[in-house]
């Protein structure tokens, strides 16, 4: 198995979920069914990341890889909970959002469009070149 490939595909499937969502709610309709998948795909994805990235960077004889990981991982941690309140509020709403849910989660999808480019930009080229054989 390619983990890099298999989490760039992840990757994928998370920005498309994204985007309907994004699509649904400003036609005002119910994204119930896409938040569910998107909770589903990003808990696969993060377990990956938990389990077979972050733990290569943290044990690395290189401190500068070691922060790298460390860095990554915690700011993750924040996004993860961050996104995981928004999709228990949206659950809770029954799919439908009110403009102060919508605001919050553009903000969190947000930060996973930029948080994919740079994992896709930073931490995955590192993993490639110190850790892939």
């Amino acid at each position: 198995m390619d983990l890099i490939a298999v989490l760039k595909s992840e990757h994928k499937i998370i920005l498309k979920i994204l985007g309907v969502i994004d699509a649904l709610a400003k036609e005002n309709k119910s994204v119930l069914s896409e938040a569910i998948k998107l909770e589903k795909v990003l808990a696969i994805h993060l377990k990956k990341e938990d389990g077979m990235i972050y733990p290569v960077f943290n044990g690395s004889k290189e401190e500068k890889l070691k922060k790298l990981g460390r860095l990554f991982s915690e700011q993750m941690k924040t996004y993860a909970v961050e996104i995981a309140d928004c999709l228990s509020e949206i659950k809770k709403a029954k799919g439908n959002l009110d403009s102060d849910l919508s605001a919050r989660f553009e903000k969190s999808s947000s930060r996973i469009f930029s948080r994919v480019s740079i994992e896709e930009t930073i931490l995955f080229p590192a993993y490639v070149k110190y850790f892939s054989k």
